[in-house]
């Protein structure tokens, strides 16, 4: 048997339907915000769904932005689900750190899913890998760089 723990283990943190989250913070060196889920009213037809859009709630360190619905659904939809690329033996410290990288929070199904990026680690000239927790694994794990820049967004990326 020439396979590790490593290799055995889920690499899941969290998988969620993008449909259930409505609410979604961001904080990172640049500033932070939040974004919630609102349903529209329907239009007169009693069959039609209601529409759903994201509206900004609140922001610090960015300039107002109009921001996108339809940017921020696409958004949502790449975080509701995080897998690592490889996990640590590090304990989670569910420490609050102003030296964070980035730290996500979402709301689903009236349930609190956190993702922290705790610190980038070089490994070569072109690979970066970023080491995080969530308040979904007891254990530190690491994502990619190109999973860690689906989860660091700006306002901007998501303005209209």
């Amino acid at each position: 048997f020439d396979t590790t723990e490593n290799a055995l283990r889920s690499k899941k943190v969290y998988a969620l339907s993008s449909s259930e989250i409505s609410s979604v913070s961001l904080s990172g060196k640049d500033g932070s915000f939040t974004v919630k889920k609102e349903s529209l009213p329907s239009s007169d037809d009693e069959n039609s769904p209601a529409a759903t859009v994201w509206r900004l709630e609140k922001y610090e360190g960015f300039g107002e932005e109009k921001i996108s619905s339809e940017k921020v659904s696409a958004w949502v939809n790449t975080i509701s689900a995080v897998n690592v690329s490889a996990w640590t033996e590090q304990p989670y410290s569910g420490k609050k750190d102003d030296s964070l990288v980035a730290k996500l929070s979402l709301v689903a199904g009236g349930k609190d899913y956190s993702l922290q990026i705790v610190s980038e680690e070089k490994i070569s000239e072109t690979e970066t890998k970023y080491l995080c927790e969530s308040n979904q694994t007891p254990y530190r794990f690491y994502i990619s760089a190109y999973a860690a820049g689906n989860v660091k967004k700006s306002l901007k990326d998501l303005a209209d």
